[in-house]
């Protein structure tokens, strides 16, 4: 399979507000041959945010946001296999015999035309998703070169969605505030000033968009920098960026 640089460019078009992720994973589904891809992303607290390419109005949740969440074992197999920012394969993932004898196959996954996926857990310090692409019965189980693929084009996924949550609209800012407060001890106030700095051009426009004063930003700044030991806002928005390494 060869890689697909439209995509590539799609996913980096995300953090400049020039695609969504809803348009990302319906071309990974189609250049992974898969028939849905889904993702959700998980802040330091509270519900995850879903993606997919079906809508959330589609009838394919319907049953499942009913009876079959409770009985989905792809979300625990993910979890339980603790393979951090790798892809596998469903057969990795579970006993697939055993899997195609459960009610959530039978019922569930089989009736909306599924059988092989792909898909796994994608942590860094301030991000965390599950992804996964499920393939419709007419297509065979992913192969160890596909799954090499599909972990490049998570790869960048995960470096776009980094960047996303500073610059674009697509996740709440409440994702990296709390990211943040954990990761350096930053309080909300100092967070949202830090994440401001990234999108606008110096402390005075940051401070009028938090509708601040220029003092109370000036010494909130102060805090910020001893907190992620910088002494600059150009060293500061680097530290940001360059957090997950």
């Amino acid at each position: 399979m060869n890689l697909n640089p439209d995509l590539i460019n799609l996913i980096y078009d995300v953090p400049l507000g020039n695609s969504q992720w809803t348009a990302v994973l319906k071309k990974l589904r189609d250049v992974m041959q898969a028939g849905l891809a889904l993702m959700y992303v998980f802040p330091p607290k509270g519900p995850p945010v879903v993606f997919a390419t079906e809508p959330e109005s589609d009838v394919i949740w319907d049953d499942y946001r009913a009876h079959y969440w409770t009985l989905d074992p792809w979300q625990s197999a993910i979890k339980r296999y603790q393979a951090f920012n790798v892809m596998q394969s469903g057969e990795k993932l579970l006993d697939f015999n055993a899997f195609q004898k459960t009610s959530f196959y039978n019922d569930y996954w089989h009736h909306w035309g599924f059988k092989h996926t792909a898909g796994g857990y994608v942590r860094t310090k301030m991000v965390e998703f599950i992804i996964g692409i499920p393939r419709l019965m007419c297509r065979p189980t992913y192969t160890a070169a596909e799954l090499r693929v599909f972990n490049y084009y998570v790869a960048h996924m995960r470096r776009a969605l980094e960047m996303e949550g500073m610059n674009g609209q697509s996740l709440p800012q409440y994702f990296y505030q709390s990211a943040l407060g954990s990761h350096f001890g930053l309080t909300k106030s100092e967070a949202s000033l830090a994440l401001a700095l990234i999108k606008y051009d110096g402390l005075k426009e940051a401070s009028e968009a938090l509708s601040r004063s220029y003092n109370t930003s000036k010494s909130q700044l102060a805090a910020v920098f001893r907190k992620t030991e910088t002494n600059s806002q150009m060293a500061l928005v680097k530290r940001l960026l360059t957090r997950t390494e």
